[in-house]
């Protein structure tokens, strides 16, 4: 079984688009074909499931039309709307171009340890990205989960050596 640690979000779909089972989605990584990747996985209760994606399309500079062999009705179509799509790291495709060139993405902090203005807070379970403000889920030692913005004026440092995520909060946030 694929844990979530080796996947990371690409996109999500929006909508069926037609009647035989095509899908319209978002695609975060620029020129990324879906197509040509080994599969895609979509979480379905509370399971990393492959699926193969039979073609892909453009429809956009972030959208495009797929269809996902298995699925050819608009019902069906219909069960993957809304549906975080993933794609495990390994099967990305490297960026000769990227002059930053750490491949770093938000999966790859699960597990991270968060502490916030000198408190420790807990350790990244997930990421919500289904609405516009991404939430990093944190859960503390009790067991209570908190979710935390991801915004870049929040991260103070994030060290991958020892997996510390540190952080400045807005005051009362940790409290809701």
């Amino acid at each position: 079984m694929i844990g979530r640690r080796e996947l990371v979000a690409v996109g999500s779909v929006l909508k069926p688009h037609g009647v035989k089972g095509e899908m319209n989605a978002l695609v975060d990584i620029p020129d990324l074909d879906l197509s040509e990747l080994p599969c895609v996985f979509f979480e379905l209760d509370g399971l990393m499931v492959p699926f193969f994606v039979g073609a892909q399309r453009r429809r956009g500079a972030e959208s495009v039309l797929v269809t996902i062999d298995g699925v050819d009705s608009e019902p069906r179509a219909a069960d993957f709307a809304g549906l975080t799509i993933y794609v495990r790291k390994q099967d990305l495709p490297e960026d000769d171009d990227d002059d930053e060139g750490d491949g770093f993405y938000l999966a790859d902090l699960i597990g991270y340890r968060v502490t916030a203005d000198g408190m420790d807070v807990g350790t990244v379970e997930d990421f919500d990205d289904s609405t516009a403000n991404v939430l990093m889920t944190v859960r503390a030692d009790s067991g209570r989960t908190v979710n935390i913005p991801v915004a870049d004026e929040f991260f103070t440092s994030v060290d991958p050596e020892s997996g510390m995520i540190e952080m400045t909060l807005p005051e009362g946030l940790l409290d809701l």
